[in-house]
């Protein structure tokens, strides 16, 4: 199954909306951000309640990326499971509450191709920065002038520039 309707195939679920499971390749992913090194494909579920003006789309979207350490750069499995709306407007169709919102998206043409709103979500949600178990339990992380300092580990220190006037404020 796609995630690609014509208008005249969703105004026949103007009553009762549908739901769908469907499926996905986002490889494409891969291409947009270069901390992607692999995505699994990509399930995506939910309903569709359609009016003549809009189709608004409830999705939960589930899979698992291959993102670096960011410690290590070693390969972390990162499942992740994202529960968005969407809406589609039809053929120019506006409503003032819905300017602005993110999700809201205006149909150019006969076709509501769910595919690149489901990519921007998983793009939107991916962390910053992942990591590995194994980098978690080291304790050797270091390297010509640096080295890993937890925070329980981190004594407070003063700037030797401002220690006089610490003295200042002592009296």
């Amino acid at each position: 199954m796609t995630l690609k309707w014509s208008i005249p195939e969703l105004l026949e679920h103007q009553k009762g909306g549908f739901s769908f499971d469907a499926t996905v390749t986002v490889d494409e992913l891969k291409k947009r951000d270069a901390e992607i090194r692999k995505v699994t494909p990509v399930r995506v579920t939910g309903r569709a309640d359609v009016d003549r003006n809009a189709v608004t789309f409830f999705l939960t979207v589930t899979g698992r990326m291959t993102l670096p350490c960011a410690l290590t750069l070693v390969d972390v499995d990162y499942p992740f499971r994202i529960e968005t709306t969407e809406i589609f407007r039809f053929g120019g169709h506006s409503a003032p509450e819905a300017e602005g919102e993110e999700n809201v998206h205006h149909v150019e043409g006969q076709t509501v191709d769910l595919l690149p709103a489901v990519e921007e979500a998983i793009l939107v949600e991916k962390p910053m920065r992942v990591v590995s178990e194994e980098a978690k339990n080291r304790t050797d992380l270091n390297g010509p002038g640096w080295q890993l300092i937890n925070a329980p580990e981190r004594k407070p220190s003063i700037d030797p520039r401002f220690e006089k006037l610490k003295e200042w404020f002592n009296e």
